[in-house]
């Protein structure tokens, strides 16, 4: 996966894919079994999901106007915002209600947004690097694509605002 060429803020893209690649929420909803195979199923910053589609099960990280943003300090500190949707497969078997598959997919974006928190800042596998700076997560949207065509429900979507640093 190769880090964009957007200038300095660059690698942040990078950073927030390994930390989000490294919990075992995310491993769960993408049946992958390492990092690597994980990052694979993680997208940025220039996914289209109307022109490519949604990568169902996995993520897009990208910027929003308006949403995000990015900072650095004098003492070269850095922070901001950035978008993750969530991609995962419609369940097998449907619920009664609207509500109840809402919240049920809310609840495993909730433990991917815990897990990726719980690993922020801390040491890597490797003892050598440490995780993304992640100090906070709000889920804004929690839904489905639905392909009006054939009436067919096509994947399940969250959409979080990640915040690192500063």
């Amino acid at each position: 996966m190769p880090v964009p060429a957007l200038g300095p803020f660059s690698t942040v893209f990078a950073a927030a894919a390994i930390l989000l690649a490294d919990t075992e929420a995310f491993r769960a909803l993408t049946e992958t079994d390492s990092t690597d195979e994980a990052l694979e199923k993680i997208r940025y910053p220039d996914w289209n999901v109307e022109r490519d589609g949604p990568p169902s099960p996995g993520a897009v990280l990208y910027k929003w106007p308006g949403l995000t943003s990015q900072r650095i300090s004098r003492q070269r500190e850095e922070g901001g915002s950035l978008m993750l949707s969530l991609y995962g497969p419609m369940p097998e078997t449907r619920h009664t209600t609207q509500n109840e598959e809402l919240l049920e997919w809310s609840n495993v974006c909730g433990q991917i947004a815990r897990q990726m928190l719980d690993l922020a800042k801390g040491p890597r596998p490797d003892m050598v690097s440490f995780y993304w700076d992640l100090v906070a997560v709000e889920e804004l949207e929690t839904a489905w694509l639905h392909d009006e065509e054939t009436d067919v429900d096509i994947c399940r979507v969250c959409t979080l605002k990640l915040e690192w640093g500063l």
